[in-house]
């Protein structure tokens, strides 16, 4: 199964995937992760414009892509056809299709996964981030919001008032159901 987690920083994407993984004996793609190493640092050191261009976005997209079809294909030595979470905002249209794409091509069940929580508590949790691979600031957070390409057919999470074991219960439910 191929699972994709989609939403503006600070809804929960990476909380949520890390609850989900071990219930689902599932890897783990996080762009946020990927973007790091392929500027060579360290997860937590934070990165200038030069970590965010377009190119380096599609960069980093296209690598999660490819880590994701090699656990996906159970014929590789690395694999036996794992499931697959995929934890990035997905803010674009080909962004979500080409997810969406990535499952039909490989012949797995797919999932996406739309998380939406209150700006107020977003931008909360952002300002009380430390030692975690996102750069995300407030200010990216309202960038997003406004360049975000509508409409997300993913099915949509709401979990501001619930608790993250809750919130990982909802989202199981939502990936189990077909």
């Amino acid at each position: 199964m191929l699972i994709a987690i989609g939403g503006l920083s600070g809804s929960g994407k990476s909380t949520l995937a890390r609850a989900l993984a071990p219930c689902l004996h599932a890897v783990v793609f996080r762009s946020d992760v990927i973007r790091k190493e392929l500027m060579g640092v360290a997860e937590t050191v934070r990165l200038g414009p030069g970590g965010y261009t377009r190119e380096m976005t599609e960069q980093v997209y296209e690598t999660l892509f490819d880590r994701a079809r090699k656990a996906l294909a159970p014929d590789t030595p690395a694999s036996a056809g794992q499931t697959v979470i995929l934890d990035a905002v997905f803010s674009k249209q080909h962004e979500r299709e080409r997810a969406e794409a990535l499952a039909r091509d490989t012949g797995v069940r797919f999932c996406g996964l739309w998380l939406e929580v209150p700006s107020s508590l977003a931008a909360s949790r952002i300002e009380g981030r430390s030692g975690d691979a996102s750069d995300a600031t407030v200010r990216v957070r309202e960038m997003q919001e406004q360049r975000l390409e509508t409409p997300i057919l993913w099915k949509h999470l709401q979990g501001a008032a619930l608790s993250p074991d809750a919130f990982a219960e909802l989202g199981l439910q939502h990936i189990l159901l077909p």
